[in-house]
């Protein structure tokens, strides 16, 4: 019986074996691998050198690997140049990183948008594969946007009205930001005092989740425009209850008596001499009438024409 336990147990000691080098086991294959899937660079007039690192792990001999470079949007010879042209790599034996290495210059004094190329590693030799990081973008980020004068942090300020119902002057700082993928076209955030967490904070989602309303600029930056209307679905939680993000919009009113009638128009801001933009119309933040108890009920929230003392007016700080 003694023998039959001792058999047991040793069964049981080898499975116990088995399973640890089941779940304890780690792989060795040799691979090559990039050091970063991404890249950004700045244009420069005289270049910038951009080392991407390329890591060989698991392998103590020599190596020859392989790799493109492929243009996107930038141009080899123009926005980058490659310091070899070789697209080869040879590690030595012993030898676990080598780098490929760029000169990125961009088009500096013109505005071409944001330039990318990208980098793969191909092939590996002896017995050593490609790893999962094999491939990168590089971005060469433009200096020259047509608008970079425009962009920045504006005092902004307006009469609104406020939670008591009542019109008050109301100051605070907005941004305008570059729109992706359209050089006059400009991101403007918390354009609405509802939108802003320092003055009806409770009605706004966090400040970072706030990309604000997108607004056409002109090329000689004289005026701003703002399309109406605009949703407000991601910017603004819902200040009643039963009332659905979505149907929070920014809209332009026909006359500043009628609060009831919504004209989907736009909102122009115009340059003044001292730099400032002011409009005359009037908007604000709508709720639809079949959310509000059956009302056609609208907050109004900043008022130009209305008082004509105050306009909307916002200028850089």
């Amino acid at each position: 019986m003694k023998t039959i336990n001792r058999i047991f147990a040793l069964i049981a000691g080898v499975a116990a074996l088995a399973s640890c080098a089941k779940y304890g086991t780690y792989t060795t294959t040799p691979y090559v691998a990039l050091d970063a899937v991404s890249y950004s660079v700045a244009e420069s007039v005289n270049g910038t050198e951009l080392v991407i690192p390329v890591h060989l792990y698991n392998h103590a001999g020599a190596c020859t690997v392989t790799y493109t470079v492929t243009e996107v949007s930038a141009q080899n010879g123009v926005d980058f140049t490659p310091l070899d042209n070789s697209g080869v790599l040879n590690f030595a034996a012993g030898t676990d990183s080598l780098a490929i290495k760029f000169n990125v210059t961009g088009q500096p004094g013109t505005f071409t948008g944001n330039l990318a190329f990208r980098v793969k590693l191909e092939s590996a030799t002896n017995d050593v594969r490609i790893g999962a990081s094999s491939a990168c973008t590089v971005t060469v980020a433009d200096l020259d946007h047509p608008l970079t004068d425009l962009f920045g942090t504006y005092t902004y300020s307006a009469v609104t009205l406020n939670t008591s119902g009542s019109f008050v002057y109301a100051s605070f700082d907005i941004t305008i930001s570059a729109y992706e993928g359209n050089p006059y076209r400009v991101w403007i955030d918390y354009i609405t005092p509802w939108q802003h967490p320092n003055y009806y904070g409770a009605y706004c989602k966090n400040s970072d989740e706030i990309p604000g309303v997108y607004a056409e600029v002109a090329q000689d930056m004289s005026t701003i425009t703002i399309p109406t209307p605009q949703s407000l679905a991601d910017l603004i939680t819902s200040a009643f209850s039963g009332v659905p993000d979505e149907h929070y919009t920014v809209y332009t009113y026909d006359d500043p008596n009628d609060i009831f009638i919504a004209s989907p128009d736009t909102i122009v801001f115009n340059r003044q001499e001292d730099g400032s933009y002011i409009t005359t119309a009037n908007y604000g933040l709508s709720i639809p009438s079949e959310y509000m108890y059956g009302l056609f009920y609208y907050y109004m929230n900043v008022w130009g024409d209305f008082n004509p003392n105050y306009p909307a007016r916002f200028v850089k700080k």
